[in-house]
């Protein structure tokens, strides 16, 4: 990512990203924290829960079905369905097309469990979050001196 926005010339942009997208941007911002002016996270993958430890015991769960989804698809999807999701409602329906569109590359949905679960331990929270406090109070400062 960083070299397609040194490509395409991009020296100061807003940042935004969804799940996946979401810890991606993430950890572009704390490497890379002066390109980005707006940060904005929509259900982030690496931000799910407000306490970290609730998103690393998360995690883990998840890990649990990546590891299912290599040997019994179903039980793996079904696993991350009802951790992600406990008191859904369940229509028969609904719940086998989404179990048969996910166990349709086992493998895949298992690897993007465990790179977000890895990726945790690489995010710098407390970072991001001071970047994002001083980039608003210096927001703050411009916009008063404007008036």
């Amino acid at each position: 990512m960083a070299q397609l926005l040194n490509h395409l010339g991009w020296q100061c942009f807003d940042l935004a990203g969804y799940s996946m997208g979401g810890l991606i941007s993430m950890l572009y911002k704390q490497q890379y924290s002066q390109h980005v002016e707006k940060q904005f996270l929509l259900e982030s993958a690496a931000v799910d829960r407000g306490d970290w430890q609730a998103s690393l015991e998360l995690r883990a769960q998840y890990m649990q079905a990546a590891e299912h989804l290599g040997t019994d698809a179903e039980k793996g999807v079904r696993q991350f369905l009802d951790t992600i999701s406990p008191n859904r409602k369940v229509s028969p329906l609904v719940e086998k097309v989404t179990i048969e569109r996910l166990a349709s590359r086992p493998l895949g949905f298992a690897h993007a469990l465990k790179c977000v679960t890895d990726a945790l331990h690489d995010v710098d929270r407390k970072r991001c979050w001071r970047l994002r406090r001083c980039q608003q109070f210096y927001r703050w400062q411009q916009c008063g001196s404007d008036a």
